[in-house]
């Protein structure tokens, strides 16, 4: 028998982004109501817990700065828990990476990001979030000689698998 989670389908595109406020809360409310129940059903599926950070995320980014705290570190968690889930799954390794630059926290996010290279993720934006941690960790990435300047402070950090994607970028 086949547990059925919701009994209609949420719309999470545009609705959310041209509601009022209170109409977003509680539209992001009852998204997060029925992830919590698709958790129930079967929380040995990693996509519910990401689904639920990746929600989460969202949520954080449509309030103002000094709300988002919060909802960052649900995000945090549920990411976490969809690690721990499939741990060799790149792309779960490139979006806690993101949450951890969103977060403010460039050096999580370059471990991060380092992991879902190493597990073979190349179909992706991790340089460019790899770019933007390095410069939100103070290492100038841009000019003439960016690649080779993000190479050394990589290798560095140990961030290796990250440093030989950068030398392929050559």
């Amino acid at each position: 028998m086949v547990a059925r989670v919701c009994s209609r389908p949420l719309t999470i595109g545009g609705s959310f982004k041209t509601a009022e406020p209170l109409q977003r809360a509680r539209l992001y409310g009852a998204a997060s109501g029925q992830l919590d129940r698709a958790w129930r059903v079967n929380p040995y599926d990693y996509h519910h817990a990401r689904n639920r950070g990746s929600l989460e995320r969202r949520w954080a980014r449509a309030l103002p700065p000094a709300e988002r705290s919060p909802h960052l570190e649900a995000a945090e968690r549920w990411y976490s828990a969809a690690i721990e889930l499939a741990p060799t799954a790149p792309i779960l390794w490139e979006e806690w990476g993101n949450l951890a630059l969103e977060h403010g926290r460039p050096d999580e996010a370059l471990h991060r990001l380092d992991r879902s290279v190493a597990l073979g993720l190349e179909t992706s934006e991790v340089l460019k979030l790899a770019d933007a941690a390095l410069a939100a960790a103070g290492v100038e990435v841009t000019g003439a000689n960016r690649t080779d300047k993000a190479t050394e402070a990589l290798r560095q950090r140990g961030y290796s698998a990250l440093a030989d994607r950068y030398d392929v970028r050559r």
